[in-house]
């Protein structure tokens, strides 16, 4: 139980761990706990401990979408859709999935994971090398995402989806997608493409 406690713990001071990370604990715990009470088959105990799990109930409820947030869903996976090339929504990596768009789902914390555990900033310039390429034909965001390179090679546009109070994340951080950024246009834009100084 030792060990499991310590790297949930672990897990949870990581960037971007969230209370999920408490599961394998949780889960060797009650383990534990049952293989106690079966062997020492103290009534008492036994009964203490379904009353306590009785009181822990939990209604999960809040975490399911409305039907509200279904429909937001559904006008930004349209948008996706039409968007001809592929698409990067690095904090909601289902939706271009969902939208039939295979390629570039990877969502945003394993890449930090990685970036942060590798030396130097091999990771961040392959990041870098994607924006400057334009890889992508549109960009969907929630926050912020290389703030200081996405804006030379795309430019941000009104949402062509409803930004409203629906569809934001039931648990962890609430976000919901907001930003849009397209490429920029090589030809019409002289500072397109320039290398960084």
């Amino acid at each position: 139980i030792g060990t499991v406690m310590v790297i949930t713990f672990l897990s949870r001071l990581h960037y971007g761990g969230y209370s999920n990370v408490f599961l394998p604990f949780a889960f060797v715990s009650a383990l534990a706990l049952s293989t106690i009470l079966h062997v020492t088959g103290n009534r008492f105990a036994q009964i203490a401990t379904l009353i306590q799990f009785c009181a822990l109930l939990y209604d999960p409820r809040a975490c399911i979408p409305t039907a509200a947030d279904r429909v937001a869903g559904d006008e930004v996976v349209a948008y996706l859709r039409s968007v001809e090339g592929p698409v990067y929504v690095p904090h909601h990596s289902l939706l271009p999935l969902q939208a039939g768009k295979s390629d570039y789902f990877t969502h945003t914390t394993p890449f930090f994971d990685l970036a942060m555990g590798t030396s130097g900033d091999e990771i961040d310039q392959l990041m870098v090398t994607a924006l400057r390429e334009q890889r992508w034909d549109a960009i969907v965001l929630s926050g912020t995402f290389f703030p200081q390179y996405l804006s030379r090679w795309y430019r941000q546009i009104d949402p062509p989806f409803t930004v409203n109070e629906h569809l934001y994340t039931r648990t962890g951080v609430p976000m919901r997608p907001k930003y849009v950024y397209v490429k920029r246009d090589r030809d019409s834009d002289p500072t397109v493409g320039q290398p960084l100084r």
